[in-house]
């Protein structure tokens, strides 16, 4: 589950709380505020409480320093990290089991964050979704203040696919940032990471037209790994061919779009390869199993 522990969401509002309580009674925002303990806060009191926080964090430091809640030595630690946050308008959404804030302000990101005693993604109508929120770190990983506001918007077909590519490529530069302790650095990429990310799909393909050209021109020894890889995309599509003429089982190799050897063994084929293309060629080919109407194993 994407939440905090029970133990460390109960500690978040614990210090947020306290947290709250003090800045209130510094920035003077809401008259006859109580204690947490003594009465429920209003939702709307709380989020205008918390803005003005991180509006001007400066007095995370003095809560801290001060210390009025009489925090431990521990406690107090958790409470300074709250200084590192973001605060954006972000697509919720989740994937491989993670809660994605997605922020496509200024340079694309994605952070991994955690709700506190319910998943994120059960406060939300559906996902996609467009929220504003502030983003904070605590204890290594990421959360958020408690309260978001929801912008209750469907997203089209054309709109998720491109933002799927700018999460993909997001991804491919920064990873998916799952603490704020750090500072956020740019992964450091290789030409054929990136000619292999441009030729993933079918729309990074047309999406990234130019930028794989200009790598083959820029570095002319990536012209197999692009073959290989137009090969690859070829296997569903070369497999339904093979079924359709009956073929049982064998290794074939696919250069772009074209199948170049076979053979019944993997050797075989490689053999095969070596009197049908150069020496420097060889790794172009795309090679696969395929076993009849089974699904073949991708090599």
């Amino acid at each position: 589950m994407a939440t905090l522990e029970d133990s460390d969401a109960k500690l978040f509002y614990k210090i947020n709380n306290e947290l709250i309580y003090f800045a209130n009674s510094r920035f003077k925002l809401i008259n006859n505020f109580p204690r947490p303990e003594k009465e429920t806060w209003e939702e709307e009191d709380i989020q205008k409480i918390v803005e003005k926080i991180y509006s001007e964090p400066k007095i995370i430091v003095s809560f801290c320093s001060e210390n009025p809640a009489m925090l431990n030595k521990e406690e107090i630690e958790v409470a300074k990290s709250c200084k590192v946050f973001v605060r954006s308008k972000f697509l919720v959404f989740s994937h491989n089991s993670k809660t994605i804030f997605f922020s496509s302000e200024k340079e694309p990101k994605a952070y991994e964050v955690y709700g506190l005693y319910n998943e994120i993604l059960e406060l939300v109508p559906f996902e996609p979704i467009m929220i504003e929120a502030i983003i904070i770190s605590f204890k290594g990983k990421i959360t958020y203040t408690g309260s978001f506001r929801l912008y209750n918007m469907s997203f089209g077909g054309g709109y998720k696919r491109g933002l799927k590519l700018d999460f993909e490529k997001s991804v491919l530069k920064f990873g998916i940032i799952s603490s704020l302790d750090k500072p956020i650095e740019e992964k450091k990429q290789s030409d054929e990471e990136m000619l292999r990310f441009y030729l993933k799909n079918k729309q990074n393909k047309e999406e990234y037209r130019r930028e794989i050209n200009e790598l083959l021109r820029r570095t002319p020894q990536l012209n197999n790994i692009y073959y290989n890889e137009i090969g690859k995309s070829y296997v569903k599509q070369t497999r339904a061919i093979l079924s359709d003429i009956s073929i049982k089982d064998g290794w074939f190799a696919i250069v772009n779009s074209q199948i170049v050897a076979s053979g019944k063994t993997k050797d075989e084929v490689s053999e095969r390869l070596r009197d049908v293309l150069p020496d420097n060629k060889i790794s172009s080919a795309y090679i696969f199993e395929y076993k009849g109407d089974k699904n073949e194993r991708k090599m």
